[in-house]
């Protein structure tokens, strides 16, 4: 499955390890798409960059074409961690 052309679509990839993972996946060979809504984060120049919102009802099914994978590391993290229930 691995290969030049091998591409693994990332969300998560701007925060801690999304980061590591793209980097490790890339050593391996892995292309990276990285489905995000912060477009202008500070990706690797030779990673895709793919407008998606995990809080979307429909998503384009583009954002995923020619992906052999989707690696979902995004999470949500409340401003208060005292209180589960605040957003």
């Amino acid at each position: 499955m691995t290969g030049p052309s091998t591409i693994i679509a990332l969300t998560g990839g701007s925060g801690f390890i999304g980061r590591r993972f793209a980097a490790t996946a890339r050593a391996k060979g892995y292309r990276i798409r990285h489905l995000t809504r912060h477009a202008a984060a500070d990706f690797n120049p030779d990673d895709e960059v793919c407008a998606f919102d995990l809080e979307a009802a429909n998503h384009d099914a583009a954002s995923l074409r020619d992906c052999a994978a989707l690696a979902h590391l995004a999470a949500y993290i409340p401003h208060n961690h005292d209180d589960p229930a605040a957003a």
